[in-house]
Parts: C-alpha cells; structure tokens; sequence
C-alpha cells in the first residue's frame, strides 16, 4: 500500500511511502497520522479533513537579484577591481568626479600603507 504521512497539528505531508497494510501505523511518529494514497505525486501537499491536497507553488522569495548578489563576489573586492583598473588608465580619460575620488582613496592608501604592498 502507499501512504502520505503527515502532521496532525499542520496537515503537511512529511513523506510518501510504500508498506504493508500491518505496518502503515508504524511509519507515523507521535503527533502523525497517515492516509492511503492511489499513487505517490510530486510537490508539497497537506490533509485536510482527511484528504489530501496538493499545497500551491508560492513565488520564490528567491529572486533573481538576491540569488545574484549571494553569488557576486564582495561588494569591497568589485569595487578594488574597478579602482584597479581606473588606476591604469591615462588621467585625462576620466571625468571629474571619478579622478576626485580616486585621489582621494590614494591619499588614504598613502596615509595607511598595507605592509609589503604598493598599493
């Protein structure tokens, strides 16, 4: 037989599982109770009144933007990259406003040397 075992206090289908008759009742833990399933599906599902039903997919909360910014490198270690670069590059090509801040982060790096590196 096939069975969806689930939580009394929830509904919520904490396994599908195949047994026999005899055995059903030895597959649920205290607080669970099971039902006779026709075939074992796929997806999340709950019993309510004894039935059961599949729960609908909710949207992920996962979203585009924070599954890429989990996987970004660091915020500090992007920027480093950028300035890096900028820093190669003939002082006339940048604007105004990006060689201000670039002396200024020179200034700061001359102030507090990392030991053993130029930069």
């Amino acid at each position: 037989m096939k069975i969806a075992i689930y939580s009394k206090a929830t509904g919520r289908v904490r396994q599908f599982t195949y047994c026999g008759e005899d055995e059903a009742a030895l597959n649920a833990f205290e607080g669970e109770g099971y039902v006779e399933v026709e075939a074992i599906p796929m997806g999340d599902w709950e019993v309510v009144d004894g039935q059961l039903r599949q729960i609908p997919d909710k949207p992920s909360e996962f979203t585009y933007d924070v599954m890429r910014r989990a996987e970004y490198p660091k915020e500090g270690d992007q920027l480093d990259a950028i300035w890096k670069t900028l820093a190669k590059l003939d002082p006339s090509l940048l604007d105004p406003e990006t060689k201000s801040t670039m002396q200024q982060i020179n200034a700061v790096k001359a102030k507090y040397p990392k030991p053993g590196d130029s930069n």
